[in-house]
């Protein structure tokens, strides 16, 4: 049997974790009423959304798949026509990524310069180029201020003197 503390032990842990997921259980509902509300809208007749928007759609304001027919053909460039876009780019971009990416693993892999070597160890310590750049840009920073604060300390220091 585990050791209950001298606060409260298993009681006030099982309590304060039945109170955060109440209290996430209320965030989540209150988070997903607009994205319910938009799709029960999205039933309803453009004048009925703007006057009874928080009703449920009835008989008379109901347009069945109507809106969706429409989002999905209105316009010189449709819906459909717009995603085929999109998914060309998005797969044509993904092969050029991993086409670069797999020639510059295997430079690195292969070729024992001192830039591979680095590059090696950036990525197996868990970092990235742009992250390296990054932090070495904010240490150049963090240095130039350390220099500053320095030489006005040291200012200070030799008027006192």
């Amino acid at each position: 049997m585990a050791n209950k503390t001298a606060s409260g032990g298993f009681k006030s842990e099982r309590r304060r974790k039945d109170v955060l997921s109440i209290l996430f259980v209320v965030l989540s509902v209150i988070y997903l009423i607009p994205v319910f509300l938009v799709a029960m809208n999205s039933f309803k007749s453009n004048a009925s959304i703007n006057l009874e928007t928080f009703a449920f759609p009835h008989e008379g304001t109901f347009v069945s798949l109507d809106n969706y027919i429409k989002g999905l053909t209105f316009g010189d460039y449709p819906f459909l026509k717009s995603a085929g876009y999109s998914l060309l780019i998005t797969v044509v971009s993904a092969a050029l990524i991993l086409l670069c990416t797999s020639m510059a693993a295997w430079y690195i892999a292969r070729v024992g310069s001192a830039l591979s070597a680095a590059a090696l160890a950036l990525k197996a310590a868990g970092g990235c180029f742009i992250c390296h750049y990054c932090c070495t840009s904010l240490l150049r920073v963090d240095r130039s201020c350390r220099m500053l604060k320095k030489a006005t300390s040291t200012k200070k220091i030799t008027a006192l003197a």
